[in-house]
């Protein structure tokens, strides 16, 4: 009698604990594939059924019969539909417009990916995520319109979209991916949502189309290449809330004005990588005329050639930066010199852009580091007019020397003091270097490897949305449950024979 108990117990505890997963179980065990009509197609659907009944993971069986303009059903066998599934209508070339019922939540990964007879796409308001991939190289896609509502434009979702030429993001989006819009050459005016925080890695990348952006005030950190190879843009406006502006965000940065504040990371970026610079109030003024900021000299740089000792008639390029594209009839006054000698005055160079570029021919007497003493007068102005203030900041960049500099003496003891110590080392350091190099290799070939499998994973990135439909169930389990109810009373079946016995 104590076994029987036993297994009661035991199957009321098994029915309670897996109950609700028995019930998830048969919603997907009832998903079915099913057939309706839209817009004159004949369109094939397979859909499964979360635990409210919904449908999910609605998809197009009949791919290569679709042809012309869909209508997305909103109900489908009397159930809702609110996410369109993974690769649903993926390389659909016949498609040539889509329309979404007001019940969609969701577009899933690589959902219209390829579709390039697309022309144009309204996302409804009802949209929260749009997925990986979604529409990328959906080439003809022209007219596009995001509605308030949309929270998440996944990593890849518009990469490609050549045709695109404006967008707007509504300001409920606050995550876009990296290379969301990427290579979208055609795009020319972007405005951004005021609640994003973040521009993520070559989210618009080689848009050669974009030639101004403006990155809202919520925006801490832009990461590297967001705007790499956009060979038009030419001004970009950053606000004061940046904290961190990372690598190669820009290229073709002599076109590039950044406007922002005073002693904003956004200037200090400008300065130490050689691109103009302008305060925000004067975003339009240069366009109306009435720009007040006059441009300032940023730096001195040796360019060419590379840091060492030269001899007589070594010709040495000097730039003096600006923080803003200038232009002048007549150029300032460079003095140099050379260690201790005298002061050479340089009168002729080149304006491009932003730099004023110096050369000069390393003569016979002179000797030792190159300085600069001094820059001044000429007729430097930007495009409105503003005339330059001339300043001589240090010289900077490569490290040059003419002829024979004479070294200090306490420099001469001191290498001949180390030398014997030096060579000694020199075995040792020839053998550590060879083994160096074998290691690099070596880890150069894992290195290869390792990114081909980080590219294979690619769905797995960090930058996808972490917002979620409803559990579908656990089917699995629910089975395993039912498996477990017939087993024990199969076991108690048997008890009860050989109890008999």
């Amino acid at each position: 009698m104590k076994v029987k108990n036993l297994i009661i117990i035991f199957s009321i505890i098994v029915m309670l604990v897996l109950l609700p997963n028995i019930v998830n179980a048969a919603n997907e065990i009832t998903s079915t594939e099913k057939t309706a009509t839209s817009t004159g197609a004949n369109v094939q659907w397979t859909y499964t059924l979360n635990e409210s009944d919904q449908i999910e993971n609605l998809k197009c069986k009949n791919l290569s019969d679709i042809s012309g303009e869909l209508t997305i059903p909103e109900k489908i066998d009397n159930h809702t539909v609110i996410k369109i599934g993974s690769s649903a209508f993926k390389d659909c070339k016949g498609l040539t417009g889509i329309s979404f019922p007001n019940t969609i939540k969701e577009i899933g990964n690589y959902a219209f990916s390829g579709c390039v007879g697309i022309k144009s796409l309204e996302i409804p308001s009802s949209v929260v995520t749009i997925g990986i991939e979604a529409f990328k190289n959906c080439s003809g896609l022209k007219n596009i319109k995001l509605n308030s509502g949309l929270v998440s434009i996944n990593r890849y979702s518009f990469y490609g979209c050549s045709g695109i030429s404006e967008i707007t993001i509504p300001d409920s989006v606050t995550f876009i991916g990296s290379y969301a819009f990427y290579s979208c050459s055609g795009l020319k005016n972007v405005k951004l949502s005021e609640n994003l925080t973040k521009i993520s890695a070559e989210t618009f990348s080689r848009c050669s189309g974009l030639t101004s952006i403006v990155i809202p005030e919520n925006v801490t950190t832009i990461e590297d290449c967001a705007f790499y190879e956009c060979t038009n843009l030419n001004k970009i406006k950053i606000g004061e809330n940046i904290s961190s502006i990372g690598v190669n965000v820009f290229s073709y940065d002599k076109k590039l004005t950044i406007y922002g504040k005073k002693d904003s990371v956004a200037e200090n970026y400008a300065k130490t990588n050689n691109i103009p610079f302008d305060l925000i109030e004067n975003w339009n003024k240069a366009e109306q005329g009435n720009d007040i900021t006059a441009p300032t000299v940023t730096s001195i740089r040796v360019v060419e050639p590379t840091s060492g000792t030269y001899t007589t008639n070594k010709s040495i390029s000097i730039r003096v930066y600006f923080s803003e594209n200038v232009t002048g009839e007549t150029v300032p006054t460079l003095k140099i010199k050379f260690g201790t000698g005298s002061e050479k005055s340089i009168t002729k160079a080149t304006i491009k852009d932003n730099y004023v570029e110096y050369t000069y021919k390393i003569e016979s007497n002179d000797n030792g580091q190159l300085a600069v003493s001094s820059l001044s007068g000429g007729t430097i102005k930007d495009a409105s007019g503003n005339n330059a203030v001339i300043t001589c900041p240090l010289i900077s960049g490569n490290s040059i020397i003419a002829n024979n500099a004479v070294a200090s003496s306490e420099g001469q003891k001191s290498n001949e003091n180390n030398s014997a110590a030096n060579s000694s080392n020199d075995s040792q350091k020839d053998n550590s270097a060879n083994n160096s190099s074998n290691g690099n290799s070596a880890n150069n070939v894992n290195d290869s490897s390792n990114a081909n499998n980080n590219n294979a994973n690619n769905t797995a990135d960090e930058t996808i949305s972490k917002i979620k439909l409803p559990n579908t169930g656990k089917a699995g389990i629910g089975m395993i449950a039912l498996l477990i109810i017939i087993a024990t009373s199969v076991s108690y079946s048997k008890y009860k024979k050989l109890k008999g016995i």
